[in-house]
């Protein structure tokens, strides 16, 4: 079971969502023990599951420092978030973002 749903969740990584225009966005992350995303109702938050997508949790919302996500990534032990404000970065699994230089 574990190893269908995490080729699903690399197939959502990989591939992405397609959005209006063409630009892919990548909205999943795997960390493991839970899976981050952006909200595909709300660009402004961010959402966790820790049962494989089946539900959802709020994890993280800004409107004026980051302003919305386009794009996560992991990058050794930080998440990247490309944003309407420039590039943020997390070490605590998206709780919390500061300024990438």
């Amino acid at each position: 079971m574990y190893k269908v749903l995490d080729t699903i969740v690399f197939f959502f990584i990989i591939f992405a969502k397609i959005e209006g225009g063409g630009v892919v966005m990548p909205v999943m992350l795997n960390l493991g023990k839970e899976i981050l995303r952006i909200s595909p109702k709300n660009s402004f938050e961010l959402e966790s599951s820790t049962n494989g997508g089946r539900s959802w949790y709020h994890r993280y919302e800004n409107r004026s420092s980051q302003g919305a996500f386009f794009d996560l990534t992991l990058h050794g032990n930080e998440i990247l978030a490309t944003t309407e404000k420039g590039l943020f970065a997390s070490t605590n699994a998206g709780k919390s973002w500061y300024k990438r230089s």
